[in-house]
């Protein structure tokens, strides 16, 4: 999720720059040097450290704090499955996903088991991802270990 980002920018900017250099016509000069104005904003604004909106790809991961701002946003820190950095992000404002973000959370809290969140099953389309559509959910407790009975 967080080594994605960097290698993608990379990889564009070695494409916008080959294009750029090898051109012959101003027009495709021109539109390199407005991918690579596009891109820099596009970085500078990752850099900024602002909660990113969930638009490409429902965020899954342990959820470390989550924030309430009623009538806009939900704001999320989601540590990745195999990361341990948490990344900050952005959901759109649900009176639903809100509820059910507070009843896993009690859930969990309750259990002793930290707070998770993930896409829902079989919903995986660009519009449901772009409205935040995601399931809050307690952790399972792990199985207990199976019982031996003593030699007598």
């Amino acid at each position: 999720m967080s080594t994605a980002l960097p290698v993608l920018f990379a990889l564009l900017a070695v494409t916008v720059g080959a294009c750029a250099i090898s051109a012959r016509g101003p027009w495709v000069r021109a539109a390199a040097f407005s991918v690579s104005l596009g891109v820099s904003a596009a970085l500078w604004q990752l850099s900024l450290g602002l909660p990113r909106p969930v638009l490409l790809a429902a965020p899954t991961g342990t959820v470390v704090s989550y924030h309430l701002d009623e009538p806009r946003a939900i704001y999320l820190w989601v540590t990745p499955p195999r990361g341990t950095v948490p990344a900050s992000l952005k959901l759109p404002w649900s009176e639903r996903q809100a509820a059910q973000l507070q009843e896993a959370a009690e859930q969990a809290k309750k259990r002793g088991q930290p707070l998770q969140v993930g896409a829902i099953p079989g919903r995986t389309g660009l519009t449901s991802q772009a409205r935040g559509e995601v399931r809050f959910y307690a952790r399972q407790p792990p199985p207990l270990p199976p019982k031996t009975i003593p030699n007598s």
